[in-house]
């Protein structure tokens, strides 16, 4: 329906702060007439404007580039994806999240046999030729430079026939109230469907700094979660929460030094 395109479109140029009428055009699949339409209803709102070739939010926070936040706690990140390695089962069929986290399971993977990545990570993408034992299944739609991933309505789409043996997801922040949380609105809805269409093999990938915040989206609530792997025991309540509800913690054992 044509409001919720609008609505949706209206979350999506706040959340990017710029973007032009050719890419609000391609995200969308409609023409960029009918985007011009569109646009002129949601200036009625007052919170985007018209700039040259596109428009912008009135106010907007500039998103940390995604290389800024590939730098960050970089030896967290990869014990995390040491850990969630051992989750991956020869002969497996694996969704790998966008983030910055999960990417760094690949490296782990290097001695499993016969299993296929199914991603809409483009660094995911990028680093799968170095691991000639993993095969590819890639995800198009329209690229979203905030998080070097693919989203959109063909993406969801794609994803709507696939079930997977495990998912490695990711987020912002990490809560027992609001679950888990990202800043983008197409990014939601991807997470939702993974969560939902793979119940009972979907492991969190997240580093124990995201714990108690969150942030603008929730696609899932903690208790969804199978697996949570972090660099570290999380706090007692989460311990206590997934202990309750049956969920598996995985995390460095402290009388070990190799962590």
């Amino acid at each position: 329906m044509r409001v919720n395109r609008i609505n949706e479109m209206e979350a999506f140029i706040i959340e990017r702060g710029n973007v032009s009428l050719t890419e609000l055009a391609d995200c969308f699949s409609v023409s960029v007439n009918t985007i011009r339409r569109d646009i002129a209803e949601l200036l009625k709102n007052g919170n985007i404007k018209k700039i040259y070739g596109g428009v912008m939010a009135v106010s907007s926070s500039v998103p940390i580039p995604i290389s800024q936040r590939e730098k960050a706690n970089i030896s967290s990140k990869h014990t995390i994806g040491a850990l969630a390695a051992q989750l991956v089962q020869d002969n497996s069929t694996v969704f790998i999240d966008t983030g910055t986290t999960t990417t760094n399971v690949l490296p782990y993977l290097e001695k499993k046999n016969n299993v296929t990545i199914i991603t809409s990570n483009l660094k995911v993408m990028t680093e799968i030729p170095h691991y000639p034992n993993l095969e590819l299944v890639s995800l198009g739609g329209f690229y979203d430079s905030t998080t070097s991933s693919f989203i959109g309505a063909s993406t969801i789409e794609a994803l709507s026939s696939l079930t997977f043996d495990l998912v490695l997801m990711s987020a912002t922040g990490v809560s027992l109230e609001r679950g888990l949380t990202i800043n983008s609105y197409f990014e939601e809805a991807i997470k939702r469907q993974l969560v939902q269409q793979n119940k009972g093999h979907v492991a969190l990938l997240a580093d124990t700094d995201k714990y108690g915040k969150a942030a603008l989206f929730s696609y899932a609530s903690f208790d969804d979660m199978n697996y949570v792997v972090s660099e570290k025991e999380p706090p007692r309540e989460y311990m206590d929460h997934m202990k309750a509800n049956n969920m598996v913690c995985i995390y460095p054992d402290p009388t070990q030094n190799d962590t």
